[in-house]
């Protein structure tokens, strides 16, 4: 590998580790139980202060990165506060605080809650404070940004006030014609990744090749991503076996995961290209990457971690190209279908800028 492209490398994976493992990251804050005695009320009053001092600031600020450190910071604050008040019987501030947390939350990453969970609970509070229009609307956002937990919506008493209103009829009827077109496209995908899975698994059993057992594990680990981060897209497989749920509930999920499936992603890359035969120097870096994604998993599962697929695609893709320049006629097909993936994670990279920026 040249100079110029490990230079690359480095700094992509300095990148993704400063970025998401620093900034994807709430404040914790510690809030005392007991808000009645002096200390408990001198804590609160220097939370609230530390909530209006981070407004003010992302209000001024202009640097897109220090922005994002504050919205992220921010959004944890006001989480942790917005569920203080529900606690405490707050409902008003409760749901104001979950409304703005929506507002600039920084997405599904690491440990950020989404903003349809966010608007969720905003409506609940809005319920019990009696606040029915603002509840309706608020839960109705939830469901046009993606929240689809039909159980909990027939079933949570926070809702019990809006259960015996029109527009409650009229919420279900929406959210059933949405939840059936989520879910015939979701069993569509993982029916494709199983089908994919099982003949990946049997090739390798007739051909004996091992990248093919990677790659058909890399699929395996890619829905299991997928079923843990939006737990309604796995109902019917819930429902066939229960026990399932609770076990992929246990790990820190989406971390590990993904990180296991990069893993296999990186095990099928090296056997594919042939690096540790015929590119020597570029199977050092890959096994560097191999013990990167090793490290990552063990990490999430005691609660840390970062999401490695960006360096990982990306790192293969470049490593590709330097095969490729060597005469390694095969390695065209890869660079192709790699190419679909970085192309998808620097889409949504930007995308990601984008909603930061505003």
């Amino acid at each position: 590998m040249t100079t110029r492209a490990s230079t690359v490398l480095i700094v992509l994976l300095i990148l993704q580790i400063s970025t998401q493992s620093v900034f994807a990251q709430h404040v914790s804050w510690s809030i005392g139980d007991n808000s009645n005695d002096e200390k408990g009320k001198s804590v609160r009053k220097d939370y609230t202060r530390s909530i209006d001092s981070l407004r003010a600031v992302l209000k001024t600020t202009t640097d897109s990165l220090h922005k994002r450190k504050i919205r992220t910071a921010l959004h944890g604050k006001l989480v942790s506060e917005a569920k203080y008040n529900y606690d405490s019987a707050h409902y008003e501030e409760s749901a104001l605080l979950y409304e703005e947390a929506s507002d600039i939350s920084p997405g599904q990453g690491l440990r950020s809650i989404g903003v349809n969970t966010l608007l969720y609970n905003a409506g609940c509070s809005w319920a019990l404070k009696g606040e029915k229009g603002k509840a309706f609307r608020d839960i109705e956002k939830a469901i046009d940004n993606g929240w689809s937990d039909v159980n909990l919506l027939k079933t949570d008493k926070d809702l019990v006030s809006l259960r015996s209103e029109k527009e409650w009829f009229a919420l279900l009827a929406k959210f059933q014609t949405t939840e059936k077109i989520h879910t015939y496209l979701k069993g569509i995908f993982f029916g494709i990744m199983a089908i994919l899975f099982l003949n990946y698994l049997f090739l390798f059993f007739s051909v004996k090749d091992t990248s093919l057992l990677y790659y058909s594990f890399f699929l395996l680990f890619g829905a299991l991503t997928q079923i843990n981060t939006v737990p309604e897209s796995s109902a019917y497989l819930f429902n066939l076996f229960p026990g399932l749920k609770n076990f992929l509930s246990d790990m820190n999920s989406p971390i590990f995961y993904t990180s296991t499936m990069m893993l296999f992603y990186l095990l099928f890359t090296r056997k594919f290209l042939d690096l540790k035969e015929k590119f020597r120097k570029k199977d050092k870096w890959m096994k560097f990457f191999i013990a990167y994604s090793i490290v990552n998993i063990l990490l999430s599962l005691i609660g840390h971690g970062w999401s490695v697929a960006g360096s990982v695609y990306l790192f293969t893709f470049i490593i590709s190209l330097t095969c490729l320049k060597r005469g390694n006629k095969q390695v065209k097909y890869f660079v192709l279908a790699n190419s679909i993936y970085c192309m998808a994670y620097l889409v949504a990279l930007v995308i990601a800028i984008v909603n930061l920026v505003k």
